[in-house]
C-alpha cells in the first residue's frame, strides 16, 4: 500500500515536471536576456517571467512615439503602471 502511494506522487512529480518543460517551448528560448534587464518594476518582472514561463514572445519597453510600453506581446500592449507611477505623473 505504501509502495502504491510513493509511486503515485513519484509519477504526479514527473508529470508535473514534464508539463512545466513542455511549456516553455521554442518562442521563450528566442527572447534576449537584455529584454529582462528592461525592466522597470517588480510587476513587470514578474509578469514577464510569468508570461515567458508560459511560452509567449515579450519584448520589453517597445518604444511608441515618445512613450514606451512596458510589455508588448505580439499586437498585445501591456502597462504594468502602479500607484508610484501616477503619482510622479501628476507631480504629487
Amino acid at each position: 500500500m505504501i509502495t502504491e502511494h510513493v509511486l503515485f506522487f513519484y509519477m504526479l512529480g514527473v508529470g508535473l515536471l514534464a508539463f512545466i518543460f513542455h511549456k516553455m517551448d521554442d518562442r521563450s528560448k528566442d527572447v534576449l536576456p537584455t529584454e529582462y534587464s528592461k525592466l522597470a518594476s517588480p510587476i513587470e518582472r514578474r509578469l514577464y517571467n510569468a508570461l515567458v514561463l508560459n511560452g509567449y514572445y515579450v519584448q520589453a519597453q517597445v518604444k511608441c512615439g515618445l512613450y514606451r510600453i512596458d510589455l508588448v506581446i505580439g499586437k498585445l500592449a501591456i502597462e504594468c503602471d502602479g500607484k508610484e507611477s501616477h503619482s510622479i505623473a501628476k507631480g504629487s
